[in-house]
């Protein structure tokens, strides 16, 4: 049996919640002036998405770890709608601070703009990547009855009988 995609998710950003602070320790990147810094406000993450989703939940296990590591609340916005666009628009008007972290799918930056002719935003000027927190595998699935075993049954299905 595959686990299932959000405790795999959640598992995979505990890990890098166990592993990325004392990393980053060790390289300097979380010297003292940026602790001093980052422990003045609350963090805000924004998850272009409904509540009760993949990226809400790893939103939430980020929220939580960046709370207990700095000692300030970090809250998770849900904003859904417009393919993501609306909360990506929020955090390119935020201040810029480092407090407003942005939690998409690679798929919200990368296929968004292809598919949007007025994308509003330039994806490399107007963000930076921190770091990927999951890896999210999909599947293709069918329901039994169909009678498709493999991928190539389904092109064959939709071949021979297009726009239906």
């Amino acid at each position: 049996m595959l686990p299932r995609p959000d405790k795999a998710i959640a598992a995979l950003a505990l890990g890098l919640l166990a592993v990325l602070p004392p990393a980053l320790a060790q390289t300097g990147a979380l010297a003292s002036p940026t602790e001093k810094y980052l422990a003045q406000e609350r963090f805000s993450l924004v998850a272009p998405f409904p509540p009760g989703g993949p990226i809400d939940s790893l939103a939430r296990i980020m929220a939580d770890g960046l709370s207990k590591k700095y000692g300030q609340p970090a809250v998770v916005e849900n904003l859904p709608g417009a393919a993501g666009n609306i909360g990506i628009g929020k955090v390119k008007r935020a201040k810029g601070d480092g407090r407003t972290l942005l939690v998409v799918p690679a798929g919200n930056l990368t296929i968004n703009p292809t598919l949007m002719p007025d994308f509003p935003f330039n994806i490399e000027r107007d963000f930076v990547p921190i770091t990927m927190l999951a890896k999210a595998p999909n599947v293709l699935v069918a329901h039994p009855s169909t009678g498709f075993k493999t991928a190539r049954d389904l092109i064959a299905a939709a071949r021979a009988k297009p726009d239906t």
